[in-house]
């Protein structure tokens, strides 16, 4: 895959243990029985960042197990937006004597225009007493409100001061650090159509992607433009033609190597991950959504952000990096549900619904999008009634 555009981070493979969560607080939205298909989605945020783990044996160790590298955590600004931090502590005790280890720490949290602690607070003191080899966890939570729009920082700072049977003390400290970015609150489109494919898809599973981006073909961007290049290729293609379509979205994203329009680069960039699921480019995919998600946060497109986090989730599913997959199809499903998004919310529910292989909840929310007018809401219900 060509490269189309240099941005600060790129997704990992992620190792998802008990951890620091961060989650939207959420009112019970729409108030029906759709609210109950991802009620227990929302009600339990799973967006890991670390663990702490303490090992004492004859070599005496602390880690953090963080998530490092991967997009921030996204939010939607209101009364209720908050930041779960969820420290969990595990320590190990391999000797077979007495000892103590006391876990301490406290959490910062900056906006990065300001840089100067905005929120900070202690965690609460674990004080553990362990005789002979054995193993005690313990978890802390700190809710942090993040109620205006802004790019934030959020640092975690641990110790643990150990003694051993000798009278010794060790001290170790450790940090880690999260960006959460909040987004300002906008109209979401009632067009429950805009999820459709509008093309014929060629694998049962991408019924469930979201096609939004795609509703504007390239060459309706070529023609809006003037672009001679894409004009040409245009008067060539079958619009069907999904491979066809992809050269014409790369022209695009060359010719806007020229020009400073995010809006339109994040879309395209989008474009190309739907069109890389299309023709069975699962990791190509990954690397262009990666980036629409940077843009759409950058240009405060909530819907676009909800949208490609939506197919990434859907392009982990497929190269079977399923923890990874839930998790970023739950972040798609929170986000919507701030925003509030309701025929969003349901959408992504029922794709992580498929992925969880959840088949009887994926068939009633499809049943409900169905009534409420999504054009393929049928044959999404034939496809899970089959033995796939």
């Amino acid at each position: 895959m060509r490269i189309l555009r240099q941005l600060p981070f790129m997704v990992t493979v992620l190792f998802t243990v008990v951890t620091i969560v961060a989650a939207t607080e959420i009112a019970v939205w729409p108030p029906d029985d759709a609210f109950n298909l991802y009620a227990d989605i929302i009600a339990d945020p799973s967006d890991p960042l670390v663990m702490v783990q303490v090992l004492v044996d004859d070599d005496i160790g602390m880690e953090l197990l963080a998530l490092e590298d991967v997009p921030p955590y996204y939010l939607v600004a209101g009364e209720g937006s908050t930041y779960n931090a969820r420290i969990a502590w595990n320590v190990y005790w391999q000797r077979e004597t007495i000892g103590f280890v006391e876990l301490v720490g406290n959490v910062e949290v900056f906006r990065q225009d300001d840089e100067t602690a905005w929120q900070g607070t202690d965690l609460r003191a674990v004080f553990v007493e362990q005789e002979g080899v054995g193993f005690v966890s313990d978890e802390y939570t700190e809710r942090l409100a993040l109620t205006e729009p802004g790019r934030y920082g959020v640092m975690v700072f641990v110790s643990a001061i150990i003694e051993t049977e000798d009278g010794a003390f060790h001290e170790i400290n450790r940090e880690a650090y999260r960006e959460v970015v909040v987004l300002p609150p906008v109209e979401h489109s009632d067009d429950i159509a805009r999820h459709a494919p509008p093309i014929d898809v060629n694998n049962p599973v991408l019924l469930t992607a979201d096609w939004w981006a795609l509703q504007q073909h390239p060459c309706e961007i070529v023609a809006e433009r003037g672009i001679t290049d894409g004009a040409e290729l245009c008067a060539e293609i079958n619009r069907e033609d999904a491979q066809a379509t992809l050269e014409v979205a790369y022209t695009l994203l060359d010719w806007l190597n020229e020009e400073d329009n995010d809006d339109l680069t994040a879309m395209l960039l989008h474009q190309v991950g739907l069109l890389m699921l299309h023709t069975d480019n699962p990791d190509d995919a990954i690397e262009a959504l990666m980036q629409a998600v940077e843009l759409y946060a950058f240009t405060e497109d909530t819907a676009g952000l909800a949208a490609a986090l939506h197919n990434m989730a859907l392009a982990l599913y497929l190269v079977e990096d399923n923890p990874e997959a839930e998790r970023v199809g739950r972040h798609a499903v929170e986000l919507r549900a701030s925003a509030p998004d309701d025929g969003g919310v349901l959408y992504s529910a029922l794709q992580l619904h498929v992925m969880k292989d959840d088949r009887d909840t994926a068939r009633a929310t499809a049943g409900i999008l169905q009534s409420r007018g999504l054009p393929h809401a049928a044959q999404i219900i034939d496809w899970l009634d089959s033995d796939f």
